[in-house]
């Protein structure tokens, strides 16, 4: 029990210390990611609306479970450790496709599955605030398919099922939001 402890102990310290430069990058303050997110921006620095490449770390908030997380490019150990990934081979948020956002279920997305369709996902990084809502709430396979955002833009929150075990996982938890 205590490796489990340490390492979140670790992940939510080396997080902590990512949000807060993200946070200060973009002018907010502690604590009020959750009322600045109501805003629905789709612009960018370039005045490109899909950028590909945003200045990292990004934030991602969801307010209904109290989500406020930075997030890093990829999705080994060395960045899920401390941050939410990106999966390098999808879209950032806001271009068309599905941008994939993992996390272990011991960490960011330790309480994904009290999201519900409706729902709010804000994904902020230097030159943008983008809103998307929730679509779907499903529990499937390791590399099912996933559906189609509505409108052709959405993300992806996903995570280990079920979220209370610690190392027996046979399923994911996948949150789904079109823009």
């Amino acid at each position: 029990i205590s490796y489990p402890l340490w390492w979140m102990q670790r992940s939510d310290n080396g997080g902590r210390a990512l949000l807060s430069q993200a946070s200060d990058r973009e002018g907010l303050t502690h604590g009020s990611l959750s009322t600045s997110v109501g805003r629905s921006a789709k612009t960018s620095c370039n005045g490109d609306p899909s950028d590909p490449a945003p200045k990292l770390p990004g934030i991602l908030a969801v307010p209904a479970i109290g989500l406020e997380a930075p997030v890093l490019q990829g999705i080994g150990d060395p960045v899920l450790n401390e941050a939410v990934g990106h999966d390098p081979a999808s879209v950032w948020p806001g271009s068309r496709g599905i941008s994939l956002l993992l996390a272990h279920d011991a960490s960011y997305f330790s309480g994904l599955a009290a999201v519900h369709t409706g729902d709010r996902v804000s994904w902020i990084d230097d030159c943008r605030t983008l809103v998307f809502r929730v679509d779907q709430v499903e529990v499937t396979r390791p590399g099912a398919p996933l559906p189609r955002p509505p409108n052709g833009i959405g993300v992806a929150l996903i995570t280990c099922w079920p979220t209370d075990a610690l190392f027996w996982t046979p399923d994911r938890l996948i949150v789904l939001a079109g823009f």
